[in-house]
């Protein structure tokens, strides 16, 4: 696990060269009831996984509830399992998975006393929005799903939602993702220039890292996320423990309130919140401004609705591709009870 600092988010991505990847905010605490809870939450990406904009003080100083009706500290984490894990290990309240990872975790009764989303990330494979792209070099050779046969494919890490992506279109041009492909573990800032020195012929990027690399030219497009789901899905979403929901469900309700509060707030003053990821961040101001909060990236519902029926969907599916044991009965684990009215 890392600690987000200041001036070290793209660092080791060579947007801006330099030293490691590291998180936001406070030592972790106790979230217990009869008092003001301490909501601790891991996420994986800065900017891109919005609630980490909530570590930025002019930013938390716009929402109403953030230190009278409950204290957050953030951490960030190299992969969405690492953050079921530091559930299930008592160091998170909350946390930010992905769709192949929450009901993987759920099989595997993986959080003590169990867990349940309670308002949206982002969604990917959204028309008319960014989608997660395979990008290979543009003199590979590997410019289809159908040349990855033998090839070295980068990934944060092997379980994730970005790894999901990849085994479902390997999977539709028949090529077996067990046995066909070598997948690498890499993180995402040192993806671009994994795939550059030819250390992977093929690699998955999010958001701020695809955008960074599509800048600097010279890569394409293998496929992306659109090709894979051909639906729109919500990728990452919010989950709270249950134990801690029963303790808490009044700071609950109010950190829930104050993150939808965020998002609308980061749509409708982009130009000031994209001057403040990127000091806060060390990314540059001109990169953020090509596509954060616009259609060239994700799609982030303002209500923090979840869609119960397109989670099914993928989860049915994932289980299909063999990628899950089973699938969970996604309404048992996914409410929008507590969205702000």
């Amino acid at each position: 696990m890392n600690y987000v600092n200041r001036r070290t988010f793209l660092k080791t991505s060579g947007v801006v060269g330099g030293a490691s990847l590291t998180g936001v905010a406070g030592c972790l605490g106790g979230g217990g009831g009869g008092g003001t809870p301490t909501i601790n939450v891991g996420y994986v990406v800065p900017i891109e996984n919005m609630i980490s904009l909530m570590g930025i003080d002019e930013i938390k100083s716009q929402l109403d509830n953030v230190g009278d009706a409950y204290e957050l500290n953030l951490s960030r984490y190299s992969s969405t399992p690492d953050i079921l894990n530091s559930m299930a290990a008592g160091e998170l309240n909350v946390g930010l998975p992905a769709y192949a990872s929450f009901p993987g975790a759920i099989n595997g009764n993986a959080v003590p006393n169990g867990m349940t989303a309670v308002v949206s990330g982002f969604y990917d494979a959204e028309p008319d929005y960014f989608a997660i792209p395979v990008l290979s070099m543009e003199d590979s050779g590997i410019q289809n799903p159908e040349d990855l046969d033998g090839a070295k494919i980068g990934v944060n890490a092997t379980g994730t939602g970005v790894h999901a992506i990849i085994y479902r279109m390997l999977q539709k041009v028949d090529i077996d993702p067990e046995n066909d492909v070598d997948f690498v573990e890499i993180g995402f800032p040192a993806m671009g220039s994994a795939l550059r020195e030819g250390k992977i012929d093929a690699g998955i990027f999010v958001s701020t890292f695809g955008n960074a690399e599509r800048n600097k030219g010279g890569v394409q497009t293998v496929f992306d996320s659109q090709d894979a789901w051909e639906q729109p899905y919500p990728f990452t979403f919010l989950v709270a423990k249950n134990d801690f929901i029963d303790e808490n469900e009044d700071g609950l309700r109010a950190w829930i309130a104050d993150y939808v509060q965020m998002i609308n707030y980061s749509y409708d003053n982009r130009d000031t919140v994209v001057s403040l990821a990127s000091e806060e961040f060390d990314v540059p101001e001109s990169l953020l401004s090509s596509f954060y909060l616009t259609q060239d990236d994700y799609y982030r519902p303002k209500d923090g609705h979840l869609d119960v029926d397109a989670l099914q969907h993928t989860t049915d599916a994932l289980t299909e591709m063999g990628f899950l044991e089973k699938s969970p009965t996604m309404s048992d684990y996914v409410t929008n009870e507590y969205l702000p009215e």
